[in-house]
This record gives C-alpha cells, structure tokens and sequence, in this order.
C-alpha cells in the first residue's frame, strides 16, 4: 500500500507513505529512501516509510517503489 498526502496542514508531511512491516523496513528503506522521519501511523513502529516531495528525486523514488508493488514485492504493502 502507498498513499500520497497532499495537504495545507502540516506542508512537511507532504509526499508518499510506502507501507511495509518492521521485519522489511532497513531493506526497504536501503532500496527506497532512507526517511529521516520515524512514523507510526497504525501502532507499529518502522512500518511506513515516507518519501517528502520536497526531495529533488522524488518522483524518482515514487517509481521506484511503485515498481516493486507492480513486481509484486513482498515487502510493501500491509
């Protein structure tokens, strides 16, 4: 699961939140993007990566990790 926030409230926590369990997220996050953000979203700890697109490869980044869904990646997704 991926979702795109998009909001005037909070502006810094604007992008894509990569879902992912605590066992995958180092790897992912390796792959992915290395947030500077820790988010706990649904009570789990390194479950979510964020990708802020204020990032000058973001959209580099957002492809990356919708091709691995695409690809069926085992890691993303809740």
């Amino acid at each position: 699961m991926l979702f795109l926030r998009n909001g005037d409230k909070q502006p810094e926590f604007n992008g894509v939140f990569v879902a992912t369990h605590p066992q995958f997220f180092v790897a992912l996050q390796q792959e992915v993007h290395q947030s500077r953000m820790d988010f706990d979203l649904d009570g789990s700890t390194d479950s979510w990566i964020f990708i802020s697109e204020d990032l000058d490869d973001f959209e580099e980044k957002v492809k990356k990790a919708c091709a691995l869904v695409k690809d069926g990646d085992e890691r993303i997704g809740k």
